[in-house]
């Protein structure tokens, strides 16, 4: 039975000489063949199996046939290719079968004796360090580890300690994200996705033509907040904002933007109500109200304002005879409460009756 004595298992000189190609995934085998102790001679067809185990396991990937190869003095080289079937960690086995060449493709399977035991692929120097893939280092060898991959397969980009799943460190802008499309056509945008790989959320240009770039939160009940927690300000038209939302421009609000913000020179907040006769609040919010004598009405503001507010009032009931709504001149109002009389003209007395009010002033 012909004997197969391996004289090297993979040339891989090469393989890694250039990492800014793409590189094939063939190696070159070499071996020697001998018959009842002599070295063979003229074409034989081989075919190589690759397997989990030395004996016994799965095959990994197909078979690989190479034919007329010629063996002189019992040696011979013939190139070999599994594909990507040395990604992972695992020990691979080669199995041959050989047969002196009888003009049949190898495809065909008779006269093929099987060479025991199978030859373990062992690695070369350099593919030793490419199996471990735990670094890269830049086309021109500066950094040595321009891309780091740690024990728990964080990503570092210019460093070797990621405390993220991709962790970019660099002194200058860190992340460039370029869509190769035209510029009317640009539809590149972040993508943010649950366990299911179902979109939730996105960032960027939402669809082809459409300049404008979009933040969306696709989640039931999701926000999008805006927050600086070191104490900063968010500014929108400027780049040096005064307060924590800075606006420079309209705001228009609405479903349609039929309405806009109020423009005050001054920063106001409106207290409005209706009281009634006894004193009872009929509507408004953010103060109490109380009947303390025929006419005298006391409103006290839950929030006081900065400063004293503005104030008017107006009687409403159309009564036959004149009827005022004032405040009174013996209690001027303050930040934080408002005494408000009603009385009649003609008669000069005091009358309890229905009024309304709005007070503004500064927060």
């Amino acid at each position: 039975m012909p004997k197969m004595q391996p004289i090297l298992s993979m040339l891989l000189a090469s393989a890694l000489a250039t990492p800014a190609l793409a590189q094939s995934t063939a190696f070159t085998y070499q071996g020697e063949l001998k018959q009842s102790g002599a070295p063979t001679v003229g074409p034989h067809d081989f075919r190589f199996r690759l397997f989990d185990a030395q004996t016994g396991g799965s095959q990994v990937g197909t078979t690989v046939c190479s034919n007329n190869v010629q063996v002189a003095d019992g040696k011979f080289t013939t190139p070999i290719d599994f594909g990507q079937n040395f990604v992972t960690a695992g020990q691979r086995f080669v199995e041959i079968e050989v047969r002196a060449d009888t003009g049949l493709d190898c495809t065909n399977t008779g006269g093929f004796v099987v060479l025991s035991p199978r030859q373990a692929v062992t690695s070369a120097p350099l593919a030793t360090h490419a199996k471990s893939a735990f670094s890269l280092a830049a086309a021109d060898g500066s950094p040595t580890n321009a891309v780091n991959v740690d024990s728990d397969g964080k990503v570092g980009v210019g460093t070797t300690a990621p405390t993220h799943t991709v962790h970019i460190a660099n002194s200058t802008p860190t992340l460039a994200l370029q869509d190769t499309d035209s510029t009317t056509s640009q539809v590149g945008y972040i993508s943010f996705r649950d366990s299911g790989n179902v979109e939730r959320a996105w960032f960027g240009f939402g669809s082809a033509g459409d300049p404008d770039i979009s933040v969306v939160n696709a989640r039931t009940n999701g926000d999008i907040i805006l927050s600086t927690l070191g104490g900063g300000r968010v500014g929108v038209g400027t780049t040096a904002p005064l307060s924590a939302l800075d606006v420079r421009g309209d705001i228009r609000l609405g479903a349609s933007g039929q309405f806009r913000a109020p423009a005050c020179e001054e920063n106001l907040r409106i207290i409005r109500g209706t009281i009634e006769v006894d004193g009872s609040i009929v509507r408004g919010s953010g103060f109490t109200a109380q009947r303390t004598d025929v006419g005298k009405y006391v409103i006290t503001f839950v929030t006081p304002f900065a400063a004293t507010p503005t104030i008017t009032a107006t009687a409403v009931r159309n009564l036959a005879e004149p009827f005022t709504v004032c405040i009174d001149n013996v209690a001027p109002p303050t930040a934080s409460q408002v005494t408000l009389v009603t009385y009649r003209h003609g008669l000069n007395d005091y009358l309890s009756d229905r009024f309304d009010f709005i007070a503004i002033g500064p927060r």
